[in-house]
C-alpha cells in the first residue's frame, strides 16, 4: 500500500497491520495500524499490554510478541489450505476454460471479416486470434 507523507507530498511505501477480535469476543472490532515498515516491533509495541490467544501467520517478526507468557500462538492454517487447493483450483479452471476458449475462438474466426479491417473491433479480434 502507498501511504502519503503529507509534509513532503511524496508517495512513501507503507504497511497496514490489522488487529481483529474474534467472533466470540463481546466487543467486535478491527483496528488498522499504518506503519512505514514491516518490522515486528510495530506489532510488539501495539500488543505490549495485551494478553490472549494470537492468530497470526508464520511471519518471523511476530515471534517477538510470543515471548511473553501472556500471549499464546494458536497458529494460522489458511495458508496451508490455500497451498493445497491452488493446484486443484488451477486444474479445474483449465478444464472448465477449454470449452469456453474453443467457443470464443470459433466465434472470432466467424466474425473476423465482418468488421471493417481498420476498426477497433477488427483489431481486437485479430489481436485475440494471435494469442
Amino acid at each position: 500500500m502507498t501511504v502519503m507523507q503529507i509534509a513532503r507530498n511524496k508517495p512513501k511505501k507503507g504497511y497496514v497491520w490489522d488487529y481483529t477480535t474474534t467472533l466470540h469476543n463481546p466487543i467486535q472490532a478491527v483496528i488498522y495500524d499504518f506503519q512505514l515498515s514491516r518490522a515486528g516491533q510495530h506489532a510488539e509495541d501495539f500488543l505490549i499490554s495485551w494478553q490472549g490467544h494470537l492468530v497470526c501467520d508464520d511471519y518471523s517478526d511476530y515471534k517477538a510478541c510470543l515471548k511473553s507468557d501472556q500471549v499464546i500462538d494458536v497458529g494460522y492454517m489458511a495458508h496451508a489450505h490455500c497451498n493445497c487447493s491452488v493446484k486443484h483450483r488451477d486444474q479445474q479452471r483449465q478444464q472448465d476454460s477449454q470449452p469456453i476458449m474453443r467457443q470464443l475462438y470459433a466465434w472470432l474466426k466467424v466474425n473476423q471479416n465482418k468488421a471493417p479491417k481498420s476498426s477497433p473491433t477488427a483489431k481486437a479480434i485479430n489481436y485475440s486470434l494471435k494469442r
